[in-house]
């Protein structure tokens, strides 16, 4: 079914801190980000006034698309400034409420920290066509995370440890096949 720019407008106007038009549009994980971060701080939903046409076209020419695409074949998506830069920002705030919330764990530092940090690393990864590979940016955090074992800062260089380490393995998603 195509989708239409003026309700995604709509959708974006009435409901677009809570991802509203995501849901439409189909993007899931861009949605559950908006509805965590409200709409990215902010920034991110004022910012998607110009990227919307680009969304609905996207959604509308995935239905098009062939059934099979061959990582091997398909070189690595370009590392973006703005995803980048989303990555570090959601993975200091998931770190922060981890730090705020469950601090008082024995095993926080080498376990809760690194993985709430790597799962905001990778939720602001997976948005859009491309991902990450989970695994490698939470070893990388649980690394980072021994390293600075017991600061009220670390979720700043754990999150910019795995948000390289994510920009590193940075890969298209694989094509879902077509529902019957």
């Amino acid at each position: 079914m195509a989708k239409k720019l003026m309700i995604t407008y709509a959708l974006w106007a009435v409901g677009g801190p809570l991802g509203l038009h995501h849901i439409y549009l189909g993007r899931d994980s861009h949605a559950l980000l908006w509805i965590l971060t409200f709409g990215g701080f902010g920034i991110g939903w004022a910012r998607e006034f110009f990227r919307l046409p680009s969304y609905v076209s996207e959604a509308n020419h995935s239905v098009e698309r062939a059934p099979v695409r061959r990582p091997q074949a398909t070189p690595p998506p370009p590392v973006g400034l703005i995803r980048f830069a989303g990555q570090i920002c959601v993975g200091i705030y998931f770190g922060s409420v981890a730090l705020i919330s469950l601090s008082s764990l024995s095993f926080f530092y080498l376990l809760v920290l690194p993985l709430s940090i790597a799962a905001g690393i990778h939720l602001v990864s997976s948005v859009g066509q491309q991902t990450s590979d989970l695994q490698k940016t939470l070893i990388t955090c649980i690394i980072t995370s021994s390293i600075f074992y017991g600061s009220n800062l670390s979720p700043l260089p754990i999150s910019i440890a795995g948000s390289v380490t994510a920009a590193q393995h940075n890969t298209f998603k694989p094509l879902r096949p077509e529902p019957l």
